[in-house]
């Protein structure tokens, strides 16, 4: 099996959203959520992946949500839904299976939102994303 993607810094991710006015990974929004966000996160085609965990309450389990973006626009969207995977593992486990096999339905149908806000395609856009 070869790897067509890489491993960087969840920070490389955090700065793309910072740069096109997202608000993701603001400490409001973690906190609101309870969230945490893994230390890393993959580069493949122009997109990034990454896993993210939220906790309601006390009376709530924590679960797992495998994330991506287009690297350009920062559009965020869920692979396998909201809250999908029990454990860091198991979404990690999914996700470096999808990011090495050939269908990626979420990748068709992405919708760069952001970029429609500001009326300019995005790169992948011109090279074939959705």
């Amino acid at each position: 099996m070869v790897l067509d993607y890489e491993i960087i810094p969840i920070d490389e991710v955090i700065r793309a959203d910072q740069a096109n006015h997202g608000h993701f990974f603001d400490g409001g929004a973690k906190r609101f959520f309870n969230s945490r966000i893994s230390q890393v996160a993959y580069k493949w085609n122009n997109y990034y992946f990454w896993v993210t965990s939220e906790k309601f309450d006390s009376q709530t389990p924590r679960k797992y949500t495998i994330r991506f973006a287009c690297c350009d626009c920062m559009s965020i969207h869920d692979i396998d839904g909201f809250q999908a995977h029990r454990s860091m593992d198991d979404a990690i486990a999914r996700l470096k299976w999808y990011l090495t096999h050939e269908d990626k339905p979420e990748i068709n149908k992405y919708h760069h939102w952001k970029m429609e806000l500001k009326h300019i395609p995005c790169a992948s856009e011109k090279t074939g994303g959705a």
